[in-house]
Order: C-alpha cells, then structure tokens, then sequence
C-alpha cells in the first residue's frame, strides 16, 4: 500500500480519508468521497471494494452514508444487477445545507438554555450570547456561500460534465 501513495491520485484518496475522520466521518467514507470526487464513477461496490483494498460491506455502509449525505447516487447499469454509485451532480449544495442544519441545531440548543443561564452567573450569560452570535454568523455567511454557489453551481457542474464526457 505504501508504495502506491506515491501516486498523487492514491494520496489525494488516502488524504481526503484523514480529513474526513477529522470532520466526524468515518475514513473510509472520506476516502470514498475522494475517490469519486478524481473518478466521478459509476463504479459497484465490488469494483470499489477492490480499488480501496476494503470490505465490500464497509463500501455499502459507507457509499449509503454519502448517498444520504447527498454525495452519492446510485445509479442503475444496464445489465447489471448490483448497486452502482457516482459522484452527485451537486453534492456541494447539499453539503453546505447540511452544516446549515447542524450549526442551526446548536442554535436551537443556545436558545432553549437562555431563559435559565442567567442561574449560573452573568459570565455564563456572555458566554452563552457570544456563542449564539458566532452560530449566527456562522449560519448566515454559510447561507450567503450557498447562494454563491447556486449560482454558480450550473456552470461549475456543466464543465466538468463537459470534461467528464471528454474523457468518455
């Protein structure tokens, strides 16, 4: 294995399954994600089982967490009968949805705990408050790079369906 890391694309894989681990996912759905992310796909679970030098139920498992996550889709090859995955045709938006939802649950959580902080004294009070200002913040710069990327997502996604079909 160490001696295909030499190869940037393998490394790129091998790395993206670090970061995620690091975000809260399991590696090899990050190391999955990298793989479609340089290949695109379809690929089965079979062929991805072999390429990732993993077991064929950790890609199930794992290729149905970035289908829920809006990264994947599986997708249907004529005459065949077993689950193929590609990289979604717009799994940023998804994504960024996503982190939306999770800081907007902790903003949920700050606001459910501020008619009782002021129990634990008023520097629990500024704390508790500049914390709800950061997830804010947080939650509208994260909304504004949505709309960003909606806008541009249609031609960002239209060249690398150019490319892709280039390559095919």
């Amino acid at each position: 294995m160490g001696k295909s890391l030499q190869n940037p694309l393998d490394r790129f894989v091998e790395q993206f399954g670090i970061a995620a681990k690091q975000d809260g996912l399991p590696r090899i759905a990050g190391r999955l994600m990298g793989w479609f992310v340089v290949h695109g796909g379809p690929a089965s679970l079979s062929e991805l089982a072999d390429t990732l030098h993993v077991s064929r139920a950790s890609i199930s498992t794992n290729a149905r967490l970035l289908e829920q996550l809006g990264v994947l889709e599986r997708v249907a090859v004529p005459g065949e009968r077993q689950d193929f995955y590609r990289f979604a045709e717009n799994p940023y938006a998804r994504l960024l949805e996503s982190h939306v939802e999770r800081l907007q649950t902790r903003v949920d959580h700050l606001t459910q705990l501020m008619p009782h902080v002021d129990e634990a004294g008023p520097d629990a009070v500024s704390r508790v408050q500049a914390m709800r200002e950061f997830y804010d913040q947080a939650i509208s710069s994260s909304e504004s790079l949505m709309t960003q990327f909606d806008d541009a997502a249609p031609r960002i996604m239209r060249a690398a369906n150019e490319d892709r079909a280039n390559l095919g």
